[in-house]
């Protein structure tokens, strides 16, 4: 059989390569398209499911947070149902001094009996005798207006076992702590009185102290607030022997001892206010220098210390028994260190402020709130230079290291306006809310309760308990 003859041409041939390679071309595009149309659909997909897990996520937390606002109402009903609601003017505010060692209480009883005599005679010796020069040249109407002395206050004996009695007793007539900013609601438009609530059955009580000042001379007192080795807040006193130690003997320490003891007795974590003053050191502390002072000044163990002054040693440290470090010549010049030129005055006091920014930091952790109560005991309804002078020593020296607070507690038992109010034309009470302050606390034994809200201010009436028959007089009128 003949070969069969290849008649294709090379034109031919070529033309069946190009067909091929078309061919394969287009088979290539068309798997392309088919795995990026596979890619396009997974893509979609995996968007779609996150798209759906996002939603699921989101219907979950709406249907959490429902069921949280749901909880979150039937324990506000059920806190509602089980509490009782009060007026911001139904709170009891009780203020308490600087509590006396149990063993000194006799002896400070003495020296309030001394007191009280010697203020009786001075009254009866200033006091004018209404039958003389009645009828000479209006002699007798000078003397009408010769001013009478001054009255002197009895010294607070209010013992730290009184303090425990009374405590107990509070507890037992269902007084619960409640925080001073829970009287009020502060809005764009000032101030509104609120509703106070506390659990059923039970009466809100504010707890205040004043004049919270100490000295490393004073056996009768506690001589500063400490935050002692185990963490709590504490306080240094003298035993009966002398020694230097620590002990719950004032109203912070005491009032955390009780209410570790009855938790209840603090309704949602209140404590209570501190009027801080400054003309002892701060809280137990020297906090600032005078360079007229001579004397020592003490460094203890724990480098706490304190300066002497007119006798009286003021802001002690803390620890054990302390080295007593001269720090001044014969002429008056405080000594230096030849390494920096810093007093150990300056040492002194760089090392209590750090002692204090701890301390204060511990006390507001618990629930304190820190109040001004004056720098020196300087009756505020005094001359309105006299008020500012303190006033602005306050600011000056205790705010940097206290920080700012609203809350002034009124030294000396004087308001600066009467009951009806304070208002604009009143230059004592511009003044103080020009430096910051919107809660007053004025001593007022006409009304067992009282309050007053304004939209500038919030006002309170307190009773200032320095010894226990008062407390039992003021509770009898319950």
């Amino acid at each position: 059989m003949a070969e069969k003859k290849n008649n294709t041409t090379e034109s031919q041939r070529r033309q069946q390569v190009r067909k091929a390679r078309t061919r394969k071309d287009i088979r290539k595009q068309r798997m392309r398209k088919k795995k990026l149309t596979r890619l396009a659909v997974y893509a979609l997909l995996g968007v779609l499911a996150v798209l759906l897990i996002l939603a699921l996520v989101a219907i979950g937390r709406k249907l959490k947070t429902g069921r949280q606002e749901r909880a979150a109402q039937e324990a506000r009903q059920e806190e509602l149902d089980n509490s009782s609601l009060y007026s911001a003017g139904e709170v009891l505010h009780l203020s308490f001094p600087v509590l006396t060692l149990d063993g000194d209480a006799e002896a400070v009883e003495e020296v309030t009996e001394e007191t009280e005599e010697n203020t009786e005679e001075a009254l009866e010796e200033e006091a004018p005798d209404d039958t003389e020069g009645a009828a000479e040249d209006g002699e007798g109407e000078e003397d009408a207006e010769t001013p009478a002395p001054e009255p002197v206050y009895p010294k607070p004996n209010l013992t730290v076992s009184e303090f425990r009695q009374i405590l107990q007793d509070l507890y037992e007539k269902g007084y619960v702590l409640v925080d001073m900013y829970s009287l009020s609601s502060a809005t764009t438009e000032g101030y509104t009185a609120a509703q106070v609530m506390v659990p059923d059955g039970k009466k809100p009580l504010i707890i205040s102290q004043q004049d919270v000042s100490y000295s490393d001379k004073d056996e009768s007192h506690a001589i500063s607030l400490i935050k002692d080795s185990s963490g709590k807040l504490s306080c240094s006193y003298y035993s009966d022997s002398g020694a230097k130690v620590n002990g719950a003997v004032d109203v912070v320490p005491v009032l955390e001892e009780f209410i570790e003891t009855y938790p209840d007795f603090s309704y949602k974590g209140a404590r209570g206010i501190l009027g801080v003053t400054g003309y002892r050191g701060l809280l137990g502390y020297q906090v600032e220098k005078d360079d007229s002072i001579l004397g020592t000044i003490r460094i203890d163990a724990e480098g706490g210390g304190s300066s002497e002054v007119n006798g009286d040693l003021v802001g002690g440290g803390t620890g054990a028994d302390a080295a007593e470090i001269e720090t001044a010549d014969s002429t008056g010049t405080e000594a230096v260190s030849e390494e920096d030129g810093t007093s150990q005055g300056d040492a002194v006091i760089s090392s209590n402020k750090k002692k204090l920014e701890e301390l204060l930091s511990a006390l507001r952790a618990n629930g304190w709130h820190i109040a001004s109560n004056g720098f020196g005991q300087t009756s505020y309804g005094s001359q309105f230079e006299i008020m500012k002078q303190d006033a602005d020593k306050w600011k000056a020296v205790l705010e940097p290291i206290v920080g700012t607070t609203d809350i002034i507690l009124m030294p000396a038992k004087a308001d600066i306006d009467n009951w009806s109010g304070y208002s604009a034309d009143n230059e004592r009470y511009t003044y103080l809310h020009d430096l910051g302050f919107r809660q007053y606390c004025v001593e007022d034994d006409e009304a067992f309760t009282w309050i007053q809200v304004k939209p500038e201010y919030v006002r309170m009436g307190i009773h200032t308990i320095e010894n226990y028959g008062e407390y039992t007089t003021l509770m009898a009128a319950e």
